[in-house]
């Protein structure tokens, strides 16, 4: 027997043979919030009247409401929006007063709230009760604990494997870059006949090595005429010459605004040079 059914029993004894109404039953014995006996059924709800007082309450509810005093809207709370009856709020579910501790002290919860019209119909003035239920978050946080557990031991290892796949996709991705530039310190001013390998991709690597083998080419012609220049001065001079000759071609053409063209033939270089044409001056 349970305190509180000792309790009734007490209460009945001491007025043996008076009729008790049920209402002096539970003025005199039930706290503010009973608790209805579900017995193994871990239903967290409470009953509401339109003003907010506790009319019934069971399991963790009945405790908050007993220890720690949580109220309830003075008022039917507002149903969600496209429902007539059901609805929800936020509600801070405080330590006992005596210091006892429950799962859910300090929390944030959800209570789902259902507003009981007898009439069923959608004046706030006709309803007669509000139905609290508590949504517990321990139930999914229980459920998700083991996905928890493993996340945090094993993202690190997960984090490790993508960093390596990435270091071997960049490297292998890289690859014909360093085949350019091995290629590229090979090149020297005596041997410029190397080219990097063009890839058969046809991305911007491809575009990359077309254009620097195009670059190539260009300096490797230019070198080509610069050793046949040389090579025309040196047997200019072999032969008595010593290139006073371009000296003084190039004096001439500056002093009368021209320029001096050099250019290559397969009989050596060719030095041309452009003069303005001058008017001839009229006779005074």
């Amino acid at each position: 027997m349970t305190a509180k059914q000792f309790a009734v029993l007490a209460c009945l004894a001491r007025r043996a043979g008076t009729v008790v109404s049920k209402v002096e039953i539970l003025d005199e014995v039930w706290d503010e919030a009973y608790e209805f006996p579900y017995y193994g059924m871990g239903i967290n709800f409470a009953v509401v009247d339109r003003h907010g007082t506790v009319l019934l309450a069971q399991a963790e509810l009945a405790w908050y409401v007993r220890e720690s005093g949580l109220t309830f809207p003075t008022s039917p709370p507002e149903p969600d929006e496209g429902n007539t009856s059901f609805g929800h709020i936020e509600v801070l579910l405080r330590p006992a007063r005596d210091g006892e501790r429950a799962p859910h002290d300090g929390r944030e919860v959800t209570l789902v709230t259902y507003n009981v019209n007898p009439t069923g119909g959608e004046d706030a003035a006709d309803i007669e009760a509000t139905v609290y239920m508590l949504i517990s978050p321990i139930d999914a946080e229980t459920a998700v604990a083991p996905v928890d557990y493993w996340l945090l031991r094993g993202l690190p290892v997960a984090v490790l494997f993508v960093a390596a796949i990435a270091w071997w996709a960049a490297g292998r991705a890289l690859k014909p870059v360093e085949r350019m530039r091995s290629e590229l310190a090979r090149i020297t001013a005596a041997e410029m006949s190397s080219r990097v390998p063009e890839p058969t991709t046809g991305d911007e690597l491809t575009r990359l090595a077309v254009t620097m083998n195009a670059t190539l080419d260009r300096l490797a012609d230019a070198a080509e005429r610069q050793r046949r220049f040389v090579a025309d001065a040196a047997r200019d001079r072999g032969h008595g010459g010593a290139g006073l000759g371009l000296a003084i071609a190039r004096d001439i053409a500056v002093r009368h605004g021209g320029r001096l063209y050099l250019a290559d033939s397969d009989d050596g270089a060719c030095l041309t040079a452009e003069i303005p044409a001058v008017s001839p001056a009229s006779p005074g």
